[in-house]
């Protein structure tokens, strides 16, 4: 909010910070609202004063340069060269004496021009930087009673002081000098003037009547027609006072609505009477499909949903945000009708991010204004349009205000003041601040109030507002510093947070780096990205059809909520390739989300909505020796190595304990793996997740020249099956190894012989309780096996807990675990 002191003082006497800005913003600032910055326009004409030329001749070196002799009230006379013609003796113009500083940073120095001592300079609007190159002709010449000496700023206005605001959003109340004025007079305890808001009306009646068809939304509405106004250029003072805060002069009409909303806070439009079809005016919502252009030429398709101003045949304006150009005010306008309106902050800010519209009228509208000025608003402007365009007022003021908005009321304690700032609170004290704010205050008992909060303080809603209120106009600096009393018990903690701690522990110490994505993305990029949902699903993960959509996206880029952690994960990949980093591993815990089935992983009861935990993982490249040449294995293979060994430390073993890789069958693999490089993982026969490598398609599509692997689990179920570590005693007998490599058909896949050697021996009971471990080393394949034959060696370690092993019990247990596979399989020992 850009404040203008000068302004201000027409509605509180603030003339003593004018010369000491700074206590102000002290003020200010210590009572909530930052001063960011602050312009004293006094100072950049500092040394330019009002003179009289007493004397012009001509210059004795330089036939265009006259000599002329200047008084400035000091009594002094300023002998000044000066190349502009159109000044004669007698004249009052503007002098720059030495030691000021012109726009431009052009400084007046004592000189010498041609020859001859100057002592200053007599300006034109250029120079000042009142106009630009080529508006201005001469010097400037002023009225014949202009004062001599006088300081220029002050003698044209600009000796104003302007301060810039960061007003918070729950203080909407400051978004203009009125409003200002009124925290200011709370603060100092002074008095606040009203401006001016007399009309002199003529005997007609308006011809726009007005009808809300969405109360709900449009609560208030005024109006009022003013004929025969002159639209042109507005007075000097007015555009001054615009452009000191910001805003450009248009013309007088839209010139005056601005400033009284920058006066009052309160938003106005002005119609051109000959445009409102029927004579109507309604408040109501658009129509489904039809089209809209907005004051400054942005053509809107509007669905329906948005609140409007209409006449009987179209919309002219889109509530509170902006105006149709169907209906602005033109040059050739001679009649208005001022809009003077509430609507609910919601229905304001719903259009405006529906259509990316930032207006000033918007952005008060969308924190919401004081529904009850809005007539006494609408005269104010009324009054001030006649003054600087003409024209005649209707007799009448359309005013429709079927339900006004309730006052919020507080019941508020003393007690609980104090209870809540730490120190003693005298009521009369508390009182005096209460009904400074502007509402009413009721003693119900002693140290007990109901307040009625003041309908421009929409922030004022629960007793705790108050007691923040309290604090905040008797001084932070009260507050004691105190160290809080009692016993504290630690909070439970969080599984959720505790089992992402311990993956994170894990991951980082296998060399992964933690990736942290939103958990929304764009929806056709995730579904792009994704494909058939349906494969997804058949891997073990709770992914829908259909996306979770944001009421509000911020843009098109994040409109929905995640089903899957691999599109971000693959984004950072890509970003991190385009960016020189060829090789690296990521992972990300988080949660994708869907609208609940049946209460399927529904953590908040209600809203319709689910959650999953998921573990997700993105490696990509290869390191390389010294040649250049690629020394790590492919890097999905990388994957697995590291997966393994983080299921072994998460208390997870493969084949052992129900989890296993298997290659997806033909097909079934999601469309972004590689459909021959790329597994499901099992536990207990179940699908968790997957892994694999990306499709070769889509790494080309994205021009990456490096291999990426992707991998993604439910947590939650990886976690439910990891069983509270136990002690297992510790053997003091040697192992026994045995190597068997079987020949078998290709298609015997290697895990079906560990599972099979797993299960025949558990069911040999404590014979079978001495081995201890499996681990495919070697799948070889060649002419020397046969056709469609397949080497695989697995080593078997024994151990008893009991005694030593003798080769005759090792040997019993192998032959029998490998004649069950050789039965099974049709194997064969390879010699």
């Amino acid at each position: 909010m850009r404040l203008s002191l000068r302004w201000l003082n027409d509605f509180v006497d603030v003339k003593e910070f004018l010369r000491d800005p700074q206590a102000l913003s002290k003020m200010l600032t210590g009572a909530g609202l930052e001063v960011e910055g602050i312009e004293d326009q006094g100072k950049a004409f500092g040394h330019v004063v009002v003179g009289h030329i007493l004397e012009k001749g001509k210059h004795p070196n330089a036939d265009r340069l006259s000599l002329c002799q200047v008084a400035t009230g000091d009594g002094v006379v300023h002998q000044i060269v000066c190349g502009a013609q159109n000044h004669q003796t007698g004249d009052r113009v503007v002098v720059a004496l030495p030691g000021a500083m012109l726009p431009g940073d052009f400084s007046i120095k004592h000189s010498k021009i041609r020859g001859v001592e100057s002592g200053g300079m007599l300006c034109s609007e250029k120079e000042l930087g009142l106009k630009k190159e080529g508006e201005s002709e001469g010097i400037l010449i002023l009225q014949k009673d202009a004062p001599i000496g006088k300081p220029f700023a002050e003698f044209m206005g600009l000796d104003d002081v302007l301060m810039d605001l960061k007003v918070t959003p729950n203080r909407a109340d400051c978004l203009s000098h009125y409003g200002l004025a009124l925290e200011i007079g709370c603060l100092l305890g002074r008095e606040v003037k009203r401006p001016n808001a007399e009309i002199n009306a003529g005997a007609w009646q308006s011809e726009v009547g007005v009808e809300i068809k969405d109360a709900d939304l449009g609560p208030r509405y005024a109006g009022r027609m003013i004929k025969g106004v002159k639209v042109g250029a507005s007075p000097d003072w007015l555009r001054r006072r615009l452009e000191a805060v910001g805003m450009k002069s248009i013309n007088n009409v839209v010139d005056v609505t601005n400033y009284v909303m920058m006066e009052m806070g309160q938003p106005l439009h002005a119609f051109d009477v000959r445009e409102i079809k029927g004579g109507i005016i309604e408040v109501a919502k658009a129509k489904a499909g039809e089209a809209f252009t907005t004051l400054d030429g942005t053509d809107l398709k509007l669905d329906g949903s948005e609140l409007t101003i209409r006449d009987r045949e179209r919309a002219v304006a889109l509530a509170g945000v902006i105006g149709g150009k169907n209906s602005g005010v033109s040059e050739t306008t001679t009649s208005v009708f001022i809009e003077s309106a509430y609507f609910t902050p919601g229905a304001v800010r719903r259009t405006m991010r529906k259509f990316g519209l930032e207006t000033d009228s918007g952005y008060r509208f969308a924190r919401g204004i004081n529904p009850e000025t809005t007539a006494d608003v609408l005269d104010r402007a009324t009054a001030l349009m006649i003054e600087v365009a003409g024209g005649e007022a209707s007799a009448n003021r359309v005013d429709i205000y079927p339900s006004p908005v309730p006052r919020p009321e507080i019941t508020v304690h003393v007690a609980t003041v104090e209870a809540r700032l730490g120190y003693k609170v005298e009521a009369s004290v508390f009182e005096m601040w209460m009904k400074r704010l502007g509402g009413e205050l009721k003693v119900i008992s002693p140290g007990q109030y109901r307040f009625i909060s003041p309908a421009y303080r929409k922030d004022l809603l629960i007793e705790m507002d108050l007691v923040e209120e309290f604090a905040r106009l008797n001084g932070y600096d009260k507050l004691l510093d105190t160290l809080p009393s009692g016993s504290f018990s630690p909070a439970t903690h969080d599984d959720v947070a505790v089992l992402q701690m311990r993956v994170r522990k894990h991951l980082k110490g296998y060399g992964c780096l933690e990736a942290v994505n939103y958990a929304f993305i764009g929806d056709r990029y995730q579904k792009e990205f994704l494909g058939d949902a349906q494969k997804v699903r058949d891997a073990g993960l709770f992914v829908q059809d259909d996306d979770v959509k944001i009421v509000n996206p911020l843009n098109e880029e994040i409109n929905v909520m995640r089903r899957s952690l691999l599109p971000g994960l693959y984004r950072n990949v890509l970003s991190n390739f385009r960016s020189g980093n060829e090789v690296g591993k990521l992972f990300e815990t988080g949660v994708s989300v869907h609208r609940s089935v049946n209460g399927r992983n529904e953590r908040y009861p209600g809203t319709g909505f689910g959650e999953e935990l998921r573990l997700g993982f993105a490696f990509w490249g290869g390191e390389v020796d010294l040649w250049g040449r690629t020394a790590a294995p492919e890097v999905a293979m990388v994957l697995k190595g590291v997966l393994e060994s983080f299921w072994t430390s998460f208390g997870l073993s493969e084949g052992l304990n129900g989890l296993k890789v298997v290659a997806f069958e033909s097909g079934s693999a999601p469309e972004f793996l590689h459909p021959g490089k790329s597994a499901v993982v099992l536990l207990d026969g179940k699908p968790v997740g997957f892994l694999g490598s990306v499709h070769p398609s889509r790494l080309a599509h994205d021009k990456i020249r490096v291999g990426v692997a992707v991998a993604e689990f439910s947590l939650e179920k990886l976690a439910a099956a990891v069983k509270a570590p136990r002690f297992k005693e510790v053997s003091t007998f040697p192992q026994a190894e045995r190597d068997v490599a079987f020949v078998a058909p290709k298609e015997v896949a290697a895990g079906s012989m560990v599972d099979l050697i797993v299960k025949t021996a558990r069911g040999l009971e404590a014979q079978g309780r001495i081995l201890q471990a499996l681990k495919v080393f070697d799948v070889f394949e060649g002419p020397s096996l046969g056709e469609g034959k397949r080497s695989v060696a697995i080593r078997m370690t024994f151990q008893s807990l009991e005694s030593t092993l003798s080769d005759d019990a090792v040997n019993e247990l192998k032959g029998k675990l490998v004649y069950a596979v050789c039965q099974k399989f049709g194997a064969v020992v390879r010699g």
